[in-house]
């Protein structure tokens, strides 16, 4: 019984400090193309730790940011990446990162080809860096796979839109292993004080 009540504080732990930006060194040369837009979207949405000084509203809005960027289709790209690495990595601790992102944005994942057109071509990428915690409007329910997209509040309407666009464009875009599956971001009901538990409420049920 004592386990039981331990176990959720734990589990929130897990997703609530997870680390969305990945490390240069660990990305193999082979994987630049679908992993580099990856890098420098975590970067570029980094949060300033001086700025936003509660630690877990820092790390929703780097996970909102990270997310539901729609620069690039960091949906398709995030899990090429994954599968990327996963093929050429000599030290397996170098996907806990990428694995992270996967994990927390939901995406689905799929597999990478180094004859596809996205492993010769880079996107571009553009980010607003968060510095407020009003800008906290999209909920994200982390490891869920693939669901729904997120849920946008009244005045965002237009990033899905983008994110849409983005999707729909024939350009060599990245597609999934799985026929007619378009991994997206998974939603839920989320405020900065509740991520830890609905992360904390997965595991817990596995456990009984």
């Amino acid at each position: 019984m004592q386990f039981r009540h331990l176990a959720p504080p734990l589990a929130a732990a897990v997703f609530v400090n997870a680390d969305l930006k990945l490390d240069d060194d660990d990305i193999p040369t082979q994987c630049n193309a679908v992993c580099r837009p990856v890098l420098d979207l975590g970067r570029a949405c980094e949060v300033d730790d001086d700025v936003i000084r509660d630690d877990r509203t820092e790390d929703l809005l780097e996970a909102q940011c990270v997310c539901t960027n729609s620069s690039f289709n960091i949906s398709q790209y995030a899990p090429l990446c994954a599968s990327c690495m996963d093929q050429n990595v000599r030290d397996r601790d170098d996907l806990d990162d990428i694995n992270d992102i996967l994990r927390t944005c939901g995406f689905a994942s799929t597999t990478y080809a180094s004859t596809a057109s996205y492993a010769s071509s880079t996107p571009s990428v553009s980010a607003a860096r968060p510095t407020a915690t009003s800008q906290l409007t999209t909920t994200i329910t982390p490891g869920a796979g693939v669901g729904a997209s997120p849920t946008q509040s009244s005045g965002s309407g237009s990033e899905n839109n983008n994110n849409n666009n983005n999707n729909n464009n024939n350009g060599g875009s990245p597609t999934t292993a799985a026929a007619g599956a378009t991994p997206t971001n998974a939603a839920g009901v989320l405020s900065p004080k509740g991520l830890g538990l609905l992360g904390a409420a997965a595991v817990g049920a596995l456990m009984l």
